[in-house]
């Protein structure tokens, strides 16, 4: 097995590895490393939206484990008017977003390539996320996983 390829959950057993993905459709619109996000859809739990938000981006074959129902952290971000699509949505009456993080365990099957929305992904170390967050988005996102994972 070479541990230099982060597309599999096999490279590294004895460390926690997060499914991080690059290319994640975003309001910003730029790509850059990040977890899995979706919106919750009406009627439907946060734990809900979060497999549902892994499944519809790398696949339905990867069979994950919900360890609580509760999220282990919350990121508020409050939009901005010099961004033309946050301006947008804030004549909409939005004015900002909360990203609620949930911790799932990976139990079998691997991402699909054919069904993966994203650009690219890996399976990273929380420092090897860290070091792609703070390439992408700086100091301060990245001391946020830091504590957050």
């Amino acid at each position: 097995m070479n541990e230099a390829d982060a597309t599999t959950v096999r490279r590294k057993l004895d460390e926690r590895l997060f499914l991080t993905v690059r290319g994640a459709p975003h309001k910003m619109g730029h790509s850059y490393w990040t977890l899995p996000t979706s919106p919750v859809l009406e009627g439907e739990s946060l734990s809900d939206a979060g497999m549902r938000a892994v499944r519809a981006g790398v696949g339905k074959s990867l069979e994950l484990y919900r360890l609580t129902e509760m999220p282990n952290a919350v990121e508020m971000k409050i939009y901005e008017e010099k961004h033309e699509n946050q301006r947008e949505l804030m004549e909409q009456g939005y004015y900002g977003e909360k990203l609620f993080f949930l911790v799932m365990e990976w139990v079998g099957g691997e991402v699909d390539v054919e069904e993966c929305i994203f650009e690219d992904y890996a399976w990273l170390t929380k420092q090897e996320m860290i070091d792609r967050i703070i390439a992408d988005r700086g100091q301060k996102t990245a001391t946020f996983y830091k504590y957050m994972l």
